[in-house]
């Protein structure tokens, strides 16, 4: 079983030698958030990072070691936090779609020695989901592709009808179409090529109003 972060293995401790900031900051702004509250970032966590680590020698080391240490940001994490898990049929081509449809950022991947996705957890906008491939260890398997799936996320991004656009052109099919809903939002639903079922809105602030 092979762990990777952005795309490559563990650092190993040997290689710290000298802070590299800028590609620190980027691992707190794309990685950090997802884990522990935003104001928590710029005290404990940073100096947490300070104080295990030097430094790098090549900069991309950084990335690699920052994952090592969310083990020890547990006691900081929300107590209360609900995180979606999508069983896939494909946990890689479900990573994609939702790249392509609603921006999402890739955390972190658990492959098997085959290199299938076993397990991932994404970030789109500020919230987190995970995508799981069908194992046989584990009952849960990936809904119909009919769009009967039990569970409907729900997901407020901006510009509800170009996502739902990208969406559909991602390999979607598009199931109500967008229309301002009685209680303030534009939402539509489509269901993605793994079977899951997704309520895109956005809030429709001229119905607020």
């Amino acid at each position: 079983m092979r762990h990777t972060l952005c795309g490559g293995q563990y650092a190993e401790r040997r290689y710290v030698t000298k802070l590299h900031q800028p590609l620190f900051r980027t691992a707190v702004r794309c990685h950090i958030p997802t884990v522990t509250p935003g104001s928590l970032i710029s005290s404990q966590i940073r100096r947490l990072l300070l104080s295990c680590v030097a430094g790098v020698q090549g900069s991309h080391h950084l990335l690699r070691l920052i994952i090592r240490r969310l083990g020890e940001f547990r006691n900081i994490m929300p107590p209360e936090l609900v995180i979606p898990m999508l069983v896939c049929r494909c946990a890689s081509a479900e990573i994609e779609f939702c790249k392509a449809a609603f921006g999402a950022v890739e955390l972190s991947r658990r492959t098997a020695q085959n290199g299938d996705v076993l397990h991932a957890a994404l970030k789109i906008g500020s919230a987190m989901i995970m995508v799981h491939g069908e194992v046989p260890t584990f009952a849960s398997r990936a809904p119909q592709m009919d769009g009967s799936s039990s569970v409907v996320i729900y997901l407020y991004l901006q510009g509800v009808d170009a996502v739902i656009d990208r969406a559909v052109g991602a390999g979607a099919h598009l199931l109500l179409r967008a229309t301002n809903a009685s209680w303030g939002d534009r939402v539509g639903r489509v269901v993605d090529p793994e079977g899951h079922v997704w309520n895109i809105a956005t809030r429709n602030h001229e119905k607020d109003a």
